[in-house]
């Protein structure tokens, strides 16, 4: 499985290519790793929603290939589908000790990584916007560090500076490091998100009103201040993130929803879907990936994939609901675990509405996902979805 984390950490430059196999090792890794474990567990299975939801999507794809008669787009599926069996395989791990210290390592690297990557290429090329090193070639989409940087800090505030639904001063420190490298590379939706994930943790428990406002209050006041002014003398970061430019917000705004419309359209007209490859969308002239991996399976999959994805949703906000019955836990307690777990995850799957990604890493989380949502109910007493 090392291999597979560390494609998943970095797959430019830490993917490992097998000469004349068209599987990297570390997704072969990962394969095999889930196949054994479905073999050495008598192929038992967990029905879960998220489960059978992604069952469905990729169902889908593989019937939209065959129909299409596009070899190469089935070959495309049929390495996907692989991948998702060895997803289903590799839940077995996440409850074995030795993994667990291994997803600490495997999250705690991320974080590590990924933050003195762009903020060392930032100060290497002495660039005064991630956008410039991006159009040069010498850095990737903003989004993919954004994301990577935010599900790492949940993870990893949770796991280590949370209990008693009191998050300590570590998990302040991580959160505002992430926050500023989210905000520093410009990615706008994971800037967002790691700071509704804060509060979250912070107003999980009732604060009486002397404690909000003596220590709350004042601290998120004094962020908000820095933030405004640290943007506030960046012209770049001024136009990202504030109201100054309405020209530049609103162009983004509507190329969003442009998408949505354009990808519903290809929906409707390709109601039995156009595979894994033909879900670029026609934009001004330029095919374009639509943004958002949910409305890519719909294309993709058509009907079919649909019905995965309300499948999928609907266990993903099961996972959330029975998320917010953790009420108190110990650093001890296996309830932590999941907890850290779980709300990584579903940060995860919530940022996939604002680009596409189906790399390694999307294969670890599901199967992370699917292993939480197998265990929270046994935790909560409740009957499992």
């Amino acid at each position: 499985m090392i291999p597979a984390f560390m494609e998943a950490i970095d797959s430019r430059l830490l993917m490992v290519s097998i000469p004349g196999f068209p599987l990297t090792l570390g997704r072969s890794c990962f394969i095999l790793s889930g196949l054994l474990l479905l073999y050495a567990n008598g192929l038992k299975i967990y029905r879960t929603k998220i489960f059978i939801g992604f069952s469905f999507i990729f169902l889908s794809l593989l019937i939209a290939s065959f129909l299409l008669q596009n070899s190469k787009d089935v070959i495309k599926t049929l390495g996907a589908i692989f991948l998702f069996v060895g997803t289903y395989g590799n839940v077995h791990l996440w409850s074995n000790k030795k993994f667990k210290i291994l997803l600490d390592l495997f999250f705690i690297s991320l974080f590590v990584y990924w933050i003195f990557k762009t903020i060392g290429l930032m100060w290497f090329f002495g660039a005064a916007s991630y956008s410039i090193l991006f159009s040069q070639g010498e850095a990737i989409n903003h989004h993919i560090p954004g994301l990577l940087i935010s599900i790492s800090s949940v993870y990893i505030s949770v796991r280590f500076f949370y209990s008693n639904n009191k998050l300590k001063w570590g998990g302040y420190i991580v959160f505002l490091v992430s926050i500023t490298a989210c905000l520093l590379i410009e990615s706008r939706s994971n800037f967002l998100f790691c700071i509704i994930t804060m509060l979250y943790l912070i107003f999980r428990k009732r604060i009486n009103t002397s404690t909000f406002l003596l220590r709350i209050l004042p601290a998120l006041l004094i962020l908000l201040f820095a933030l405004n002014l640290f943007i506030s003398n960046s012209e770049f970061l001024a136009k990202r993130f504030t109201t100054n430019d309405m020209n530049y917000q609103e162009r983004t705004t509507r190329m969003r929803f442009s998408f949505i419309e354009i990808g519903f359209n290809e929906f409707l007209l390709n109601p039995l879907g156009k595979g894994m490859s033909d879900t670029y969308v026609a934009y001004k002239g330029r095919n374009l990936s639509i943004h958002n991996q949910y409305l890519t399976f719909l294309v993709g999959g058509g009907i079919i994939a649909m019905i995965g994805l309300i499948l999928l949703f609907i266990g993903l906000f099961n996972l959330f609901w029975k998320l917010r019955k953790l009420t108190s836990f110990k650093p001890s307690l296996k309830q932590k675990y999941l907890f850290a777990l779980t709300l990584s995850s579903l940060l995860f799957y919530f940022t996939l509405f604002t680009l596409e990604f189906t790399g390694i890493l999307f294969f670890i989380i599901t199967s992370i996902t699917i292993y939480a949502a197998r265990e929270l109910p046994y935790e909560l007493h409740v009957k499992t979805d």
